[in-house]
């Protein structure tokens, strides 16, 4: 039972945690030079094997060029940092964790991981676990790597599944930008779909866990502690707003009413023109469009998955606050 370990580990990682407000990557508030960040989404480390054992193929391989990339770019071009947006792993099992963070760990910058529906579920071919243990491994991993961020303080009771959740959300604020980094990954077991009778891992829909605790709650307090000063508010996210055609975004995605609650939560800032937009993966492809219907000009970009193609985006962020995609010549 997920909830029995709760003081065992609350005891073990409590200290991680930190909601203090601080940043260790901390600029100067306000700079009056443009920088520029990075984004991998989906790398999906095991994928293609019926049990992952920490072997190199051409997954691990993409990834690692993906690193080289940009640590060459940041040779040629200073890079602040880069993000991965959520599937580091194929099913969530500590081996693809422990090869994910191994690989990611060339990079010569800073990077942050967020959690994807692929993250949550551990599997494999011979066997599941009976609840969603990958937050907790993925707190394992990588908690130092987010260590003075500002960040939930401890596991947070989910009362739709009742268990206790590793919510792996958290704020870096780096020259006048507020980068959220959250997780609105489902709990939920995955059930039949096209591609399965005998489904295994997450649900791949998105979730708002609005309640105490929770992504939702957890952002609405750190929105109403924004400073004053910052140009802009950028959310990244594993679920993009907008599946292909012919998949349903209440399964695929955040439902409608779930996406009008979250911009009335974002709609509460007192200057609308402050959200500088979203990045996200899930749905392996390059995209950008509008987030949604109802806020033209507040731009959504994917990121092509990783494990396809090496893919890296690359996001240049003027004085002014202005966010573009720069595309590598």
């Amino acid at each position: 039972m997920r909830g029995g370990r709760f003081l065992v580990v609350l005891a073990v990682l409590g200290g991680c945690r930190s909601d203090a407000g601080t940043n260790v990557a901390l600029a100067p508030a306000v700079s009056n030079e443009a920088f520029t960040f990075a984004v991998i989404a989906d790398p999906h480390i095991g994928e293609g094997h019926d049990v992952y054992g920490g072997q190199e193929d051409a997954i691990t391989q993409r990834l690692r060029a993906a690193v080289a990339d940009i640590n060459l770019r940041t040779i040629q071009e200073p890079i602040a940092f880069v993000f991965i947006v959520g599937d580091l792993t194929d099913s969530a099992e500590a081996v693809e964790y422990a090869k994910a963070r191994e690989i990611l760990d060339g990079l010569a910058i800073p990077y942050y991981p967020l959690l994807g529906n692929h993250d949550v579920w551990t599997y494999d071919a011979t066997r599941e676990f009976p609840f969603p243990y990958g937050d907790e491994l993925f707190e394992q991993t990588f908690a130092d790597r987010l260590r003075g961020l500002t960040r939930p303080h401890s596991p947070a009771w989910n009362p739709e599944h009742e268990m206790w959740c590793f919510f792996q959300n958290f704020e870096l604020r780096y020259r006048g930008i507020a980068f959220f980094g959250l997780d609105w990954v489902s709990r939920a077991h995955a059930d039949i779909d096209y591609n399965s009778l005998n489904p295994k891992g997450a649900h791949p829909e998105a979730d708002l866990h609005d309640f105490p605790g929770g992504t939702y709650r957890w952002l609405q307090e750190r929105l109403e502690q924004i400073p004053a000063g910052t140009h802009r508010i950028v959310l990244l996210q594993h679920h993009a707003f907008r599946p292909p055609s012919l998949l349903p975004d209440w399964r695929y995605s955040f439902s409608g009413s779930e996406k009008t609650k979250l911009r009335e939560l974002l709609n509460a800032e007192k200057d609308l023109g402050r959200i500088g937009g979203f990045l996200a993966g899930h749905f392996h492809r390059w995209n950008i469009v509008d987030a949604f219907d109802e806020w033209p000009g507040v731009t959504l970009w994917e990121i092509d998955a990783c494990k396809d193609s090496g893919a890296v985006g690359l996001f240049r962020v003027d004085p002014d606050g202005s966010i573009t995609r720069v595309v590598p010549e």
